[in-house]
């Protein structure tokens, strides 16, 4: 009798890497960021994977989801930019939560889908810049 499980379409069966989770970052919609917090809503990453823990305490880290394999550990830099020292990653279907100390400047502020002061590789929501500029009248 052999066992497989299947992969799900966008994550690896290991550990989801901060590149990863990155990716995943991209698709969230943030309800409320604050530096070392934030809670989002995805719907593009809901079933992959439905359930995931992540966390990082100084240079351990592991994860656990409902995935194959189901649970990872790594050793990794004590501290970095992205995740600081401590970093704590939850999904649940289509929620989000992600907690770090020190915060970094990947999780910014935000709030009802709108942030800024976010690091540019996570720049999920919307800013000004993203919009076209006004013209004035008789400009076509």
């Amino acid at each position: 009798l052999k066992v497989t499980c299947p992969q799900p379409p966008t994550l690896s069966a290991k550990m989801a890497s901060p590149e990863e989770i990155a990716e995943m970052k991209q698709s969230l919609c943030p309800v409320i960021a604050c530096c070392c917090f934030e809670y989002s809503l995805t719907c593009s990453y809901a079933c992959s994977p439905v359930l995931m823990i992540a966390g990082k305490y100084v240079c351990c880290a592991g994860s656990l989801a409902l995935d194959c394999p189901p649970c990872d550990c790594a050793c990794v830099p004590p501290c970095s930019d992205d995740q600081g020292c401590c970093e704590s990653t939850q999904k649940v279907c289509c929620c989000w939560a992600e907690h770090q100390c020190p915060p970094g400047p990947d999780i910014g502020i935000g709030i009802c889908g709108f942030t800024c002061c976010r690091s540019s590789d996570d720049d999920g929501g919307s800013s000004a810049d993203e919009y076209p500029q006004q013209l004035q009248m008789g400009q076509y």
